[in-house]
This record gives structure tokens, C-alpha cells and sequence, in this order.
């Protein structure tokens, strides 16, 4: 039976004591505010400033795996998950700080046919875009393609019964390996998209990369912290990008990355290296860190982490909030 302690503010109290608030929600979920460290005087860790964060969990099938997300100006989330399902939430922030999530709904993403796909290797959604143009792209591993959404509104649980308008199939993905493919997409201008191989291709821990742009996909290489495997990225808007990368050791346990790349100038065959952010391991909260999506108010860029509990009660489905500081 879970209980709450007390002394804690009104605000948390009903955050971690009350479940999913409506909205079209359809799927009960609890939000349990977990600090950044065991260390309750630690609000930064890096070039972060934590903004509050909170476990989310569910008794609905449906609910964890995800690994990919972005978050609207107007604060609601669109999140897809490695079985195959879209998520929309709203959060809910007091004084710029996470405290729990509000109208919680999921639905199956479709194919072409309007089908559900049955099989891992056809639902292994891996990252999403929101577009510019209300559009969403979704990159699927396994079987290596891009979907093209148009219409998906995470505040609106019907639009995800939408069909996607195109399936692309890339070339510079062709044989990149079955479980390590496209775990990282990302917009990185209005022109130009981003998309990084989980798997190294050698212990050197290259990855490799490719852009899109009018003029096609260039192919390159992408080396990141070493031992980390990149899991998504979320653009800027100027070129450059954030990373999330996660390592998982039998005598460390899990921990996570997050670096600042510039893919502006790249050229065939570049290897791009990133700038490391912030380093998230024990004493600190962290899990299997998957997706990385960041809001603009005014000049502030706050960034969002959430973590794939692989829908294993062993794990915990992370949601935190941080905001990012001045970078040289």
C-alpha cells in the first residue's frame, strides 16, 4: 500500500497521493515526486538546474516502454512507446516545477492499412518529432523506417487514429543492426533531420549518423561518451543538438548522459563528437533514460527526461524537468 509522509507542501501531497486529473484521460496514472539525489540540498547536477520530477506508474497494460517524446509550448506531451502506442499528457507545473501529469491517454499506432502491428519488429517505435507543420514523425527499429503522421495532437486522443501519409525507407539506414537502429531523431533545423544508430559499429563507439536535407541524406559518423549509447536527441533550432546517452554495467548499474553537439557544418564521412552536459548515476535518480524533449518560455530552455521501464516492474517510468543553463 503506498502512503504519503507528511510535512511535504499541499501541491506534492495531492501529486503523489491523487491519480491521473481529466482531460479525455483513459488511462489511470499515479504521479510520485522523487527528488534529483539522495542528497536533498543537490538542485543541479551539471549545466542542469532541476525543475522537480516524478514517477509515473499505472495498473493499465498499455502503460510504460516509452522512448520517445516532445513537449508543446502550451504544455501538453506526446510520447511513443517500443510496443507500438502513441501516450498524450498534460503536465502539470507550479512555479516552473514538475509535479504531476493530468489527462493521461494512450492508443495504438497504426499502418498504413489502419491496422494495429502485431509484431515487435513492425511496433518498435523509437523516437518522435512534432513538426512544424502539426505533423509527427516516428522512427521504428527493427524493421528500419520513418513514419509520417499528419494531424497527431496530444491534447486530442482521436487524432491518433490517424494512418501515417508516407512510410520512408532510407538508404543510409540499410543494414544497421536490428536492435540497435534508430533510437535518436531529432529536427535540427526547419530544413534538416537528424537520426543516430544505437549499436557502435566498432569499440571505438562510433555510431553511425546521417542528415536529411533537400538535397538528400548525408551519411557521417557520431561519437558520444564513451560507453553510452545515444537514445534521442531534440534540436535547438540553431544546428546544434542535445543528446541522451545511457550505459548500463552489472557493478555500476544505470546511468545516463547528456551531451550539446553542433551538426551544422557537417560533411560526408565527418565524425561529430558532442560536449557532455550533465552525468546522471547514483546517488542521483536515474533509469533507463530513453527520450529528451525541451519547452521555450521566453529565454529559458527547460529540457525533459523520461526513462523506458521496459514494462518491468523491476523498473520505474522517470519523468524530470530540468532547466538549461548558459552554454559556452
Amino acid at each position: 500500500m503506498r502512503t504519503c509522509a507528511l510535512g511535504v507542501t499541499v501541491v506534492l501531497l495531492l501529486a503523489s497521493c491523487t491519480a491521473n486529473r481529466p482531460g479525455n484521460a483513459d488511462v489511470d496514472v499515479t504521479a510520485s515526486p522523487v527528488p534529483l539525489s539522495t542528497n536533498p540540498d543537490q538542485q543541479v547536477v551539471g549545466g542542469l538546474r532541476y525543475l522537480g520530477g516524478v514517477h509515473l506508474s499505472s495498473r493499465d497494460r498499455r502503460f510504460g516502454g516509452f522512448s520517445g517524446l516532445r513537449v508543446r509550448d502550451d504544455g501538453w506531451a506526446l510520447a511513443v512507446s517500443d510496443t507500438g502506442a502513441w501516450a498524450g499528457f498534460q503536465l502539470v507545473e507550479t512555479n516552473d516545477r514538475l509535479v504531476a501529469v493530468a489527462g493521461f491517454h494512450m492508443a495504438p499506432m497504426l499502418d498504413q492499412a489502419g491496422n494495429r502491428p502485431v509484431s515487435k519488429s513492425a511496433a518498435d517505435a523509437e523516437s518522435v518529432e512534432l513538426e512544424a507543420d502539426g505533423a509527427a514523425t516516428v522512427t521504428m527499429e527493427q524493421d528500419h523506417r520513418i513514419l509520417h503522421f499528419a494531424g497527431i495532437d496530444p491534447s486530442r486522443p482521436a487524432s491518433f487514429s490517424a494512418r501515417p501519409k508516407a512510410v520512408e525507407r532510407p538508404e543510409v539506414m540499410t543494414g544497421w543492426p536490428s536492435n540497435g537502429g534508430a533510437e535518436t531523431y531529432a529536427a535540427i533545423s526547419a530544413e534538416t533531420r537528424l537520426v543516430i544508430a544505437e549499436d557502435a559499429e566498432s569499440t571505438s563507439g562510433i555510431r553511425r549518423a546521417a542528415l536529411s536535407a533537400a538535397r538528400g541524406w548525408t551519411r557521417f559518423d557520431y561519437r558520444g561518451p564513451a560507453g553510452f549509447s545515444p537514445t534521442d536527441a531534440v534540436g535547438l533550432g540553431d544546428g546544434r543538438a542535445l543528446i541522451l546517452h545511457r550505459r548500463f554495467t552489472p557493478t555500476d548499474g544505470v546511468s545516463a548522459v547528456v551531451s550539446i553537439a553542433d551538426f551544422s557544418a557537417v560533411k560526408p564521412d565527418d565524425i561529430v563528437t558532442s560536449q557532455e552536459i550533465a552525468w546522471f548515476k547514483p546517488p542521483l535518480t536515474v533509469d533507463n533514460m530513453e527520450a529528451i524533449a525541451i519547452r521555450r518560455s521566453g529565454t529559458r530552455t527547460f529540457v525533459y527526461l523520461i526513462s523506458d521501464d521496459n514494462q518491468n516492474k523491476a523498473q520505474r517510468t522517470l519523468l524530470l524537468k530540468f532547466e538549461l543553463g548558459p552554454q559556452r
